[in-house]
């Protein structure tokens, strides 16, 4: 451990506060760089304030880097062709009324499944999301697509990140298996659809986290094979039981997915889906199995104000975005998202009322507004923005593989 590490976080903050020297070299460096990381977290978070994550793109914007062109493969119009026809699925994904179980319809979360308000990592970790179940799962997280350990202060904004609580879903005791997941109706009628377009007969998916995506694709007829670095010991006990056909690797997620496309038998049609890797990082990894792929998609691909796409566009990719005007015209999700948003919001009260009952003075709901425990709407927050999925999107790509469609 480095004499940084070993100060008192009182005589850290008086250092960084007052700007005076610790009387160790290292350490003044180290205060430095905490100080730096600071100011950019503070900028970063001003910025957000204007146009936060998943605000990109509104209003007009709606159609950047959508193809309308006649016969193109990634077309506005075909995508809406190919969703539509998708009647079965269509019902499935969205419901008039909230179904009983997941094999009736979509749902966020399974009954199995119980909300831990406040009492969680604030990013992925491995074994349990619980602080509680797990006090030294932050030792291996992986913020920015990079393993490290968030508990050691040289992680900077991540170290301080990991002092903070968060919500997450966890097993209900005695109770059936709890799958979760963030891919909302629309996308996973888009990624459904496009896949079914294409003949593809394989899903493999870079990223498990709450494995209820994974078991939608198994649902709907697809081979699946799931991916996780850092795999939650719940979510994989849940997937043994009600998915034992559906193959789980835990392992690097661009190791993984490159061995698996190139092991894969001659006659599958292969979809891969990366929610773990992002965007740019999630593209280079691609560009290895490109040639054999027959769909790709990229998952929160909005989140750098429109990067993403207009590097697929300069790229020459055939790509298409749920961002697209009229396809969100024709198969809107925001009903379907109502159920999850009313368990929130009750979720978020329950929050509220314990807080009120401490009896300590001061304004209840700006602190936990503050703390980022609920937002504006009385909804708790989660790791990954589970409280708002409509503001994150998918890009589907079309790979080197044939088509049916």
């Amino acid at each position: 451990m480095t004499e940084a590490a070993r100060l008192s976080r009182k005589a850290m903050k008086r250092a960084i506060q007052n700007g005076a020297s610790t009387g160790n070299a290292e350490t003044d460096a180290t205060v430095q760089k905490w100080k730096l990381q600071g100011k950019l977290m503070r900028a970063k978070g001003k910025r957000k304030a204007l146009k936060g994550a998943g605000d990109w793109p509104q209003g007009k914007q709606c159609d950047s880097y959508i193809d309308h062109s006649a016969g193109s493969p990634m077309s506005s119009a075909a995508m809406i062709r190919w969703a539509s026809s998708n009647s079965s699925l269509l019902a499935y994904l969205y419901p008039q009324k909230k179904p009983e179980t997941v094999e009736e319809g979509w749902q966020a979360l399974l009954p199995g499944c119980r909300v831990v308000p406040s009492g969680c990592w604030c990013f992925h970790v491995a074994g349990s999301m619980v602080k509680a179940d797990n006090p030294r799962g932050a030792e291996r997280c992986v913020p920015k697509d990079t393993l490290m350990n968030c508990m050691d202060p040289a992680a900077g904004a991540f170290h301080m990140m990991s002092r903070r609580n968060c919500s997450c879903f966890a097993q209900r005791p005695a109770a059936p298996p709890c799958l979760f997941g963030d891919m909302r109706p629309a996308k996973l009628l888009a990624i459904i659809s496009a896949c079914r377009a294409a003949g593809v007969t394989h899903i493999i998916e870079q990223g498990r986290y709450g494995g209820l995506s994974a078991y939608i694709y198994a649902l709907h007829g697809f081979k699946v094979t799931s991916v996780e670095l850092l795999p939650l010991v719940e979510v994989s006990a849940a997937m043994r039981t009600l998915a034992p056909q559906l193959t789980m690797v835990d392992a690097d997620g661009r190791a993984s997915v490159i061995e698996l496309v190139n092991a894969a038998p001659k006659d599958e049609k292969l979809a891969v889906i990366f929610d773990g890797e992002k965007r740019h990082t999630a593209y280079e990894t691609y560009l290895s199995v490109k040639q054999r792929v027959s769909l790709a998609a990229f998952d929160d691909s909005n989140l750098d104000s429109g990067d993403f796409p207009k590097m697929l566009q300069t790229r020459g990719e055939a790509a298409w975005h749920t961002w697209d005007c009229a396809f969100m015209r024709e198969h809107n999700d925001s009903h379907p998202l109502r159920f999850l948003e009313k368990e929130l919001i009750a979720a978020g009260k329950q929050l509220l009322d314990k807080e009120l009952s401490t009896g300590v003075p001061g304004n209840a709901v700006q602190k936990l507004r503050r703390q980022k425990q609920i937002d504006e709407h009385g909804r708790l927050m989660f790791h990954g923005g589970m409280e708002d999925l409509s503001r994150f999107h998918t890009t589907l790509v079309r790979g080197g593989g044939a088509w049916l469609a």
